[in-house]
């Protein structure tokens, strides 16, 4: 739309009516044009039209359906501001029904006559500022559909990067592995202790290098794919969880106990993975000494569910609630294993289903890990929202 110069369709049964309309306007700066018949306005319309002013006498069954398919082919954006003026007094009975018709399709403005100059040059002011701003919208929105879309390309380059760089990168890994391999075998305690020390360093550095290289992928990659979303029952995701860990639930004497959990809409691939993440977590920084415990609990708020996953663990120091959730953020050494991706995975998982993850903790006193899924089931009975009744899963010595 030409903002500058928008330009105003005046359709009148009586050409001279028209035209004195046209001379009003033109006096106010509002460039507008005189149509010999509604057909002739309605396919005039287009993106240098302001407004449409039409008398009421030309609101035939038959114009106003042909009005009424305009304004229905009308963008989501678009509101086209359409006056009526009436030919005399008050609308008829008629007129105001086939008005009624148009309402509810565009932006309609009624004037009765006796019609001043200073009232019609001030709607079709009030109309053509409308307009500018339908338009304004229209370029914000196609901006923003632009920058979606490029958006959308850059992550999918993203994603065929980092398969690519996956690939590519797993030729020469594998290569370092099997020569450190090789020189192990070979001449492992034939040289002096810091060459046995040298290969061992290559070899975790490889061994490492294998793990984070999939999980790198996977970060990656979590957020393009679409969701497939189904009941989810959290009960048999966490069963699911303990049948996966459970040789390191038996080395370590774990006990992991939950209580009733609701059935959720999600995907159920990323939530096992989120809960097995948390877990593994709980059981990977359990403190020495101590036989791990990890309770798995939910609790209704609001519109969401609160899933927690506690642990009597090593804890985490305030400071560093917020840096856990970033990607390539460890707080430990090689002293225990990890890419330092896991709870950032677990947060693209958790936003992906529209919730949040947070934790509370203290140095040395445990961690509770909390995420809130959407709470889509209203029958507490069919989820046992709270249920005090707990199972646990034990393996003992």
């Amino acid at each position: 739309m030409d903002q500058t110069n928008p330009e105003v369709w005046v359709h009148a049964p009586y050409g001279r009516d028209a035209a004195l309309i046209c001379r009003v306007l033109a006096r106010s700066g509002i460039s507008s044009r005189s149509c010999a018949t509604v057909e002739d306005l309605c396919s005039s319309v287009g993106e240098t039209t302001g407004a449409a002013l039409i008398s009421d006498q030309s609101l035939t069954k038959a114009n106003v359906g042909t009005l009424a398919a305009v304004l229905k082919r009308q963008p989501p954006w678009s509101d086209l501001p359409l006056i009526v003026t009436t030919s005399g007094g008050e609308a008829t009975e008629a007129s105001r029904a086939r008005l009624a018709i148009l309402e509810p399709l565009g932006n309609v403005t009624l004037l009765e006559r006796p019609l001043r100059s200073v009232t019609l040059v001030t709607a079709v002011q009030t109309a053509l500022r409308s307009r500018r701003r339908q338009y304004q919208l229209c370029e914000n929105f196609t901006e923003r559909e632009r920058l979606v879309q490029e958006l959308k390309r850059s992550n999918e380059e993203l994603a065929e990067f980092a398969h690519v760089v996956s690939h590519d990168l797993q030729e020469p890994l594998r290569m370092v592995k099997t020569f450190s391999e090789l020189l192990a075998r070979r001449y492992r305690g034939k040289l002096d202790p810091m060459a046995d020390e040298f290969i061992g360093t290559i070899q975790e550095g490889a061994s490492t290098m294998n793990v984070l290289i999939p999980t790198l992928l996977n970060y990656a990659t979590v957020g393009q794919t679409p969701m497939t979303r189904n009941r989810v029952n959290l009960l048999g995701v966490v069963d699911a969880v303990v049948n996966t860990l459970q040789p390191t639930i038996q080395e370590l004497r774990a006990v992991i106990s939950h209580a009733d959990l609701p059935t959720v809409h999600g995907d159920g691939v990323l939530l096992q993975q989120l809960i097995q993440n948390l877990v593994g977590n709980a059981l990977k920084y359990c403190e020495p000494g101590v036989r791990p415990h990890v309770r798995i609990s939910a609790r209704s708020a609001e519109n969401s569910w609160i899933i927690s996953v506690e642990d009597n663990g090593q804890g985490i120091a305030a400071e560093y609630h917020e840096r856990i959730f970033l990607p390539l953020k460890r707080l430990h050494g090689r002293e225990i294993a990890g890419t330092g991706l896991g709870l950032a995975l677990g947060r693209k998982i958790v936003e992906r289903h529209g919730g949040k993850i947070w934790v509370e903790s203290e140095l040395g006193k445990g961690a509770t890990f909390y995420f809130t899924l959407p709470n889509l089931e209203s029958n507490e009975e069919e989820n046992h929202a709270g249920c005090e009744t707990e199972e646990v899963s034990e393996l003992r010595t």
